[in-house]
């Protein structure tokens, strides 16, 4: 589920895979965890690219490391499932 970057072996999750996780949408759990980071709740996101579609555009995730992983999780579970 985590992914490990070898350079300090710090463990971060994806917006993608949190949105996995808690079955919402991958554009809510981006807004919610820009939300996140403006309030100042967990660190800014590092923005990476993902796959690629077909029509050439390619996804941006965003990636956040355990702790704020949970945070993310949590709210989304909570705040998300009105809609």
């Amino acid at each position: 589920m985590y992914n490990s970057i070898a350079l300090n072996d710090v463990k971060v999750m994806s917006s993608r895979e949190i949105a996995e996780l808690t079955g919402k949408r991958h554009d809510n759990v981006k807004r919610l965890m820009t939300e996140l980071a403006n309030q100042e709740v967990i660190s800014y996101p590092q923005i990476e690219g993902g796959n690629k579609s077909a029509n050439g555009v390619t996804e941006k995730l965003f990636m956040v490391n355990q702790r704020d992983s949970y945070v993310v999780v949590v709210r989304a579970q909570v705040s998300l499932c009105r809609g």
